[in-house]
């Protein structure tokens, strides 16, 4: 198939890409209906919903056998998440991360990172490296019970 643009329906110019949404630049420079429509739904979901959108701040590695952080980031005060963090050297992401997310407003404040960071801040932490397998709950629970009857 190739690499095929999608073309705007009211106007027939290619869209471009912005955000992640195909958008057409030309009526919105026009018009701007679209996007504020879409400015506006959004801005609607995250005041009526349960929902609050957060952005992970990455992995955190530390100095052997020490709670100093060496790189990654690292938190203002690790009890309050919401104090805010700062980068130590370079930021360090695990190898699904996840930037931004919704979580629920009930549990943002106990959230700091994505499962891959954090998975990835634990298992540097370990003795047994970075490169031990641990099986996810979901994993171990499709295995145990799933099985094809014979």
């Amino acid at each position: 198939m190739g690499n095929v643009k999608r073309l705007c329906d009211h106007c027939g110019n290619p869209l471009e890409v912005i955000g992640g949404l195909p958008i057409c630049p030309q009526c919105n420079d026009n018009r701007g209906e679209y996007y504020n429509s879409l400015t506006s739904a959004i801005n609607d979901f995250a005041q009526n919903s349960d929902m609050v959108l957060i952005e992970c701040p990455g992995a955190t590695l530390y100095h052997k056998d020490s709670n100093e952080v060496e790189v990654g980031a690292k938190y203002i005060d690790n009890n309050d998440p919401t104090q805010g963090y700062e980068i130590i050297k370079r930021p360090v992401h695990g190898p699904r991360h996840v930037k931004k997310r919704w979580v629920k407003k009930n549990d943002a404040h106990l959230i700091r990172r994505c499962q891959s960071c954090q998975d990835y801040t634990v298992r540097m932490r370990r003795k047994e490296g970075p490169d031990l397998y641990i099986p996810s709950r979901n994993s171990y629970n499709h295995r145990q019970f799933n099985h094809p009857k014979r």
